[in-house]
């Protein structure tokens, strides 16, 4: 249903005032911390990072190793404790983005069991999952914006048990 809104001059004279000074006066951009987290198979990385509009500065980073039958979600602790000591106090991260190995994925999907590892230091550290990147994307992605156009690499990824080339 559609209304007519009549709109006295004073009205119209302020809203012409309000467009004509936006024009002029900053956006608003988005400023925020976020956390990427590198999982691997015994190793936990951590970044973080302040986005301010288009830019991305690491204020920190961080990591911890951990041992079959260790908790994983400690040394995730650890390394996001690490990354943070340059922030200023009483910052708190809790938006995440997982930088992952290209053998955690199928297709666009993380599998199932390294899914539940994901899920577990989510919920207890209680940080918020905002996705995932594999890692030669990233490269990739860095290497674009350090260079000004998308690179033209092989990338080769050696772990205990698998070897990946991109």
């Amino acid at each position: 249903m559609l209304r007519e809104v009549v709109v006295d001059e004073s009205t119209q004279s302020s809203l012409n005032v309000m467009s004509l000074l936006s024009q002029f006066l900053p956006k608003k951009e988005t400023k925020e911390y976020f956390l990427t987290l590198g999982v691997e198979e015994h190793r936990i990385l951590a970044a973080v990072a302040f986005i301010s509009g288009t830019d991305i500065e690491v204020k920190g980073i961080g990591e911890s190793d951990f041992s079959a039958g260790e908790n994983e979600t400690e040394a995730a602790d650890i390394a996001i404790s690490t990354a943070e000591k340059n922030l200023p106090e009483n910052t708190l991260v809790e938006k995440v983005v997982f930088a992952l190995p290209v053998s955690y994925l199928e297709g666009d999907t993380v599998k199932s069991e390294y899914l539940e590892r994901l899920k577990k230091i989510t919920q207890e550290l209680s940080l918020h999952q905002q996705g995932f990147i594999e890692y030669p994307a990233a490269l990739s992605f860095y290497f674009e914006k350090e260079e000004g156009s998308p690179p033209t690499a092989l990338i080769l990824s050696v772990e205990k048990t698998n070897l990946t080339l991109s």
